[in-house]
């Protein structure tokens, strides 16, 4: 269970358009080069990464109660 979070955080950013905005999330961070606020720019990120992560707790949730039976 403690490497759940990483794995799934892994691949998620392994996916361009994620990663793309993780990086472009980070550049809204520093107020020289901002155009917009970055809570405009993670928040869809956020948004998309954590649907991810939960569909994904459920599938090994799911795979782990049929290998008990």
């Amino acid at each position: 269970m403690l490497t759940f979070l990483p794995v799934v955080l892994f691949v998620q950013f392994i996916r361009v358009v994620n990663f793309f905005y993780l990086v472009n999330g980070v550049l809204q961070a520093f107020p020289s080069i901002s155009t917009n606020l970055p809570v405009a720019t993670v928040l869809p990120l956020v948004t998309v990464v954590m649907i991810e992560v939960v569909k994904e707790a459920i599938a090994e949730v799911s795979k782990h109660k049929g290998d008990r039976k």
